[in-house]
């Protein structure tokens, strides 16, 4: 009984070894770009429907960024303001990624 819950957990050690890294959304503060991890869009339901709806469907999809696209922000006035958004796009045709970008 003892090797089999010792084999049990070595086998639950190596789950986080597998674990992607996240690619956030893009901040300037001050002049600099940071990464800004939250994705405030994900955070607003409806606007990120909205969001859902208006990317097209080819989005480059990866575990490291579920949303599909990079938004960029900067803050104005103490207020949070959306600068543009970002996403990868595959076109299967020509099998070529290319960066569409939006301007808010």
């Amino acid at each position: 009984m003892r090797i089999l819950v010792i084999a049990i957990l070595l086998s639950l050690v190596g789950l986080p070894v597998k674990a992607t890294g996240q690619s956030g959304d893009i901040i300037r503060l001050e002049g600099e770009e940071w990464d800004l991890m939250a994705k405030p869009i994900g955070y607003d339901s409806l606007l990120y429907m909205r969001m859902k709806d208006f990317l097209p469907e080819n989005i480059n999809w990866s575990t490291g960024n579920y949303s599909g696209y990079t938004a960029f922000w900067e803050i104005r006035d103490g207020y949070l303001c959306l600068q543009r958004v970002e996403a990868d796009i595959y076109d299967e045709v020509s099998k070529k990624e290319s960066t569409r970008g939006c301007m808010k």
